[in-house]
């Protein structure tokens, strides 16, 4: 008789101890512990008596040993059984419970195909409809089957907060009852059906899909993405092409996100979307996402900007300069934007790719937009934000050298905002604009270099006579009381 005994760490209150203990039986369950019959059916009531578990980590445990133990039950009344279970807890009071309810269901759709699916899709559309919107909190107390109307709600994702007329603000991060676990569960089942979901994939259920990826609540957009990236996996070859545009542009609303969570997980989606796309395809859908591709590498997260490199480098291969001469109209038109975005993170992106493209990009397709960028950068030399100053700084310096005649009308502006920056308190703003001045005289030569030379006569002197040991608010005393909690 085989030693059962991790049987009973799967319900225990310590997250170390149930991990042990699945992974005890996944090594038992690989071995053949099954082919012992007693043993078989001891590990399967052990199952079922966790799912009816009144604790949490019972339950959980219980729909991942099924996860492990449904490869190798070959019994149809045992699926069936787990199944019942993951469709009376598809809404379990429990996160973690309704995560393992998912992981167990892609691994049913993967041995028993897209009849899990459909057996779960009512209750899995009703769910979500139900669960969409937030009820009143008097509602969400008195009266929990309540909806709230999706008119008196607008979000702010800048700062993360949610306004409802009858309640007042709530966060972007509150928690909205089991929506976003239920899309989870979408995710695991078109994981584990795989291509053969796609015919039952329908408006509808796309809709629902699409709805997600505009929610007030960040957690159920990243999802909602993480949920498109499985869409678009499977979405291949002619089932694609019906939905080419349609899915371009939400995943261009994505990649333009707030938060970064909600960016990665788009970006996720767009490399999925592109793979195996042929030519003709991707000239129709270049428009939108190239823009914000091509500013994702120089987003601040280093995440999304690390990814968004090797995507790029992996769908554009040798031609994505080519692809941002031909979309330059709308390149343009998105960096002006992202410029004048309200996440400083954003704006100094932009001005670092504004630089590129007019350094980097045929000068023939960027030559008509240049007025337009130059003023872009301008307005963030002025930013109050330092690193947007710093990037702007910079990227003016570099544009003067690639389109020197064109940038004469904000050069004395610019001369301007360069020699005051040079007294800035941040180092790396002084160096780029002291590296901007050297790029404007190597462009302009004897026109500019008297004008500099002038400026560093008067002021490189007063080096000497700064303090050595320079304080700012010196006279201000520190009287904070220190004590113990």
């Amino acid at each position: 008789m085989a030693d059962l005994e991790y049987l009973g760490g799967l319900d225990d209150n310590k997250h170390l101890v149930r991990e042990r203990s699945l992974i005890a039986l996944e090594k038992a369950l690989q071995e053949g512990i099954c082919k012992d019959s007693d043993a078989a059916e001891k590990i399967e009531a052990r199952v079922f008596e966790l799912l009816d578990s009144p604790a949490w980590e019972g339950r959980q445990g219980g729909f991942l040993a099924g996860k492990l133990l449904a490869p190798h039950v070959e019994n149809a009344d045992f699926s069936e059984r787990l199944l019942d279970y993951c469709i009376n807890h598809l809404e379990d009071v429990e996160s973690r419970v309704r995560l393992a309810v998912g992981e167990l269901l892609k691994q049913l759709a993967s041995l028993r195909g897209v009849d899990i699916y459909l057996r779960l899709q009512p209750r899995l559309i009703h769910s979500i409809e139900g669960n969409f919107d937030r009820e009143p909190l008097e509602q969400e107390k008195e009266d929990e089957s309540g909806q709230q109307s999706p008119r008196s709600m607008r979000s702010d994702t800048t700062i993360g907060l949610i306004w409802n007329k009858q309640t007042g603000l709530r966060h972007d991060t509150e928690g909205w009852k089991c929506l976003e676990t239920t899309f989870k569960v979408m995710q695991c089942l078109i994981e584990g059906t795989g291509e053969a979901i796609a015919p039952h994939l329908g408006p509808h259920e796309r809709s629902l899909i699409y709805r997600a990826l505009l929610h007030p609540n960040r957690f159920v957009r990243e999802t909602g993405f993480l949920t498109m990236n499985s869409l678009c996996s499977i979405l291949r070859g002619a089932n694609l092409m019906p939905q080419l545009d349609e899915l371009a542009g939400w995943l261009g609303k994505g990649l333009g996100d707030n938060w970064s969570q909600v960016r990665y997980a788009a970006s996720v989606a767009t490399r999925a979307f592109f793979d195996g796309m042929d030519q003709e395809s991707m000239s129709k859908v270049m428009p939108v996402l190239c823009p914000r591709m091509c500013l994702n590498r120089y987003y601040v997260a280093e995440g999304v900007r690390l990814y968004s490199q090797a995507t790029w480098a992996e769908v554009m291969k040798d031609d994505g300069r080519k692809w941002v001469a031909e979309c330059a109209p709308q390149v343009v038109d998105y960096y002006i934007e992202a410029s004048q975005a309200n996440n400083h993170a954003v704006r100094e992106a932009a001005c670092a790719c504004i630089a590129e493209l007019m350094n980097k990009v045929d000068t023939t397709a960027v030559a008509p937009f240049v007025p337009r960028l130059l003023a872009a950068l301008v307005d963030c030399f002025k930013d109050e934000s330092w690193p947007v100053r710093d990037a702007a700084c910079g990227a003016c310096g570099k544009c003067i050298g690639s389109f020197p005649e064109e940038s004469r009308v904000v050069l004395g502006e610019l001369y301007d905002l360069w020699f005051a920056h040079l007294w800035d308190n941040i180092w790396s703003v002084r160096e780029s604009a002291a590296v901007a001045l050297g790029l404007v005289v190597k462009a302009y030569g004897e026109e500019a270099s008297p004008k500099v030379t002038a400026w560093l006569k008067e002021n490189l002197a007063k080096a000497l006579v700064q303090p050595k040991d320079s304080k700012r608010f010196a006279e201000m005393a520190n009287t904070t009381t220190f004590g113990v909690a």
